[in-house]
Parts: C-alpha cells; structure tokens; sequence
C-alpha cells in the first residue's frame, strides 16, 4: 500500500490505541448504562420546556460562560488556537456551547455530558492527524469497522488484521474514537454542537462528519 506513515505514527501499538480510546469508551458506556437505567433523564434533556426538540438550534447556545464556575475547569491552554474569525464568535466554541448545557438537562446527564467532552477533547489532543495519503484513510474506514462490527469481531482483529496498516494503527484509533462517539449520537445528542466545535478548534474537520453520520 502507498504512502507513508506520519511521524509519530511509528510507535502507535495496538495496546496504545486502547489506552488513548479507554477514557472516551468508558465515559460513553457510563451514559448508555445510566439511560437505561433511567430513560427520563434523556427524555427531559431532549424535552425540556419551551424550547424545540431539535438540538442544533443555535438560540439555545447563545450564552456567556464568562461568570460560570465551571469555565476555568473548561479553558485548556494546549489546545490549537480558533482561527482569527472565530475568535470574535466566543458562542459557537466548544466551551460556551457546553456550558449552556448546565441548566438545560439534568445534573446526571450534564455530569456526563462533561467527562465524555473532556474525554473526546483528550482524544483528539493525543490521537488527531489529518488523513492524506490512501493508506491513512483506509486505516481510519477501519477504525470505523471496529465499531459497527462489535458482535462479529474483536478490537484486536482489527488492529492486527492487516500487515500493510501496522504502520498505520495510529489512524485505526482516530476512525475508532470518531465511531464510537457516533454509535453513541443519539445519547448525546444535546452534546453534538459542543463536539463538532471542538472538532473545528483542532481543525478535524474530516472526523465531524464520522462523529454525525447517524443523524444525517
């Protein structure tokens, strides 16, 4: 296969795929395992009075999280700077949308609401390259493989399936980490904005698209 692996890539084994994706994997299972335990949370976050259903209206995230005790926790200095036209636009950043979450769904679904964020954020941190070359994007639809074939096959499969990707497993995880918050859209549905943004801040704009691939 053409192309070669992008520095850094090198030393991206299959043991390290699993421990970049652990956070982001076990916060999500923590949201479908407190759903169906308790349905109605994800009803009223989905529900809540006075407002449409529909998650991507952008009235409902015009808000300034300037006075918020939540924003120091929020602010991470190593993230990629927002280009020069978003930086005079602070109510679409990942921040601000998140934050207007707070009193619009329950303290529990808001609580992980917030892991799953800084989890996703720490994966694009440790994971994200942008997909050129063939090999880099077929390892990335294999990521993806991962996911929407659970019951068939093994993380592990995947990963070592393929002798011409073992340069590539780097690309694999960000496929999988991007799947795995897709599988999951529906449950985080009211979060969608604020991880599309985040994308947009690391400049990932490849992996939005995998991340709304359900609900388009």
């Amino acid at each position: 296969m053409s192309g070669l692996s992008s520095p850094g890539c090198t030393n991206w084994n299959t043991q390290k795929c699993r421990r970049v994706l652990r956070p982001l994997s076990s916060k999500l299972q923590a949201l479908k395992s407190l759903v169906e335990a308790h349905p109605s949370l994800l009803t009223q976050a989905h529900s809540a009075p006075g407002q449409k259903s529909s998650s991507f209206n952008s009235k409902k995230y015009y808000s300034s999280s300037s006075s918020s005790s939540f924003s120091s926790s929020l602010r991470d200095s190593t993230a990629p700077k927002l280009t020069a036209s978003n930086e005079h636009s602070s109510r679409f950043r990942s921040d601000t949308l998140f934050l207007a979450l707070h009193d619009k769904i329950s303290p529990e679904i808001f609580a992980l609401y917030r892991s799953i964020y800084h989890a996703f954020r720490h994966f694009l941190t440790q994971a994200y390259l942008p997909a050129r070359s063939l090999a880099q994007k077929s390892a990335v639809e294999v990521g993806k493989c991962i996911v929407y074939t659970m019951d068939s096959f093994s993380e592990d499969e995947w990963y070592d399936c393929l002798v011409q990707l073992r340069l590539y497993k780097r690309f694999i995880a960000i496929g999988h980490g991007a799947s795995l918050v897709a599988q999951e859209a529906v449950l985080c549905r009211e979060l969608l904005p604020a991880l599309v943004a985040a994308c947009a801040e690391f400049e990932a704009y490849d992996i939005v698209s995998v991340v709304v691939f359900l609900l388009l």
